[in-house]
């Protein structure tokens, strides 16, 4: 699902520059790894070892804190995990700007 950034751009119209439409249109369909990185832990082997069903890992991430989407291994973009229905989406808050380093 996509939805409006409220930019008044379609996603699926804006076109970066020097690409024409013959080689977008050849690429549009082209499938992308996408990964949401919600947080992450640093245990110690005896720790993982002692995991179980129940077992509950303490990210360094805190409710409401921006997520990070990743797509084909680079950081895009950061946002806000929602519900839709009974499943969990992504709504960007803001695009990464190329070169910008990673900010904790």
């Amino acid at each position: 699902m996509i939805e409006d950034n409220g930019s008044g751009r379609s996603p699926s119209t804006d076109t970066p520059t020097g690409l024409s439409s013959v080689v977008l249109a050849a690429l549009g369909d082209m499938s992308l790894p996408v990964e949401v990185r919600v947080g992450s832990a640093t245990i110690t082997l005896h720790e993982l070892l002692d995991c179980a069903p129940g077992t509950v890992l303490e990210l360094n991430t805190c409710v409401g804190d921006l997520v990070e989407l990743f797509v084909g291994g680079q950081l895009v973009a950061h946002g806000e995990l929602v519900a839709i229905d009974a499943q969990l989406g992504l709504r960007i808050v803001e695009i990464v700007a190329e070169g910008r380093p990673d900010e904790c």
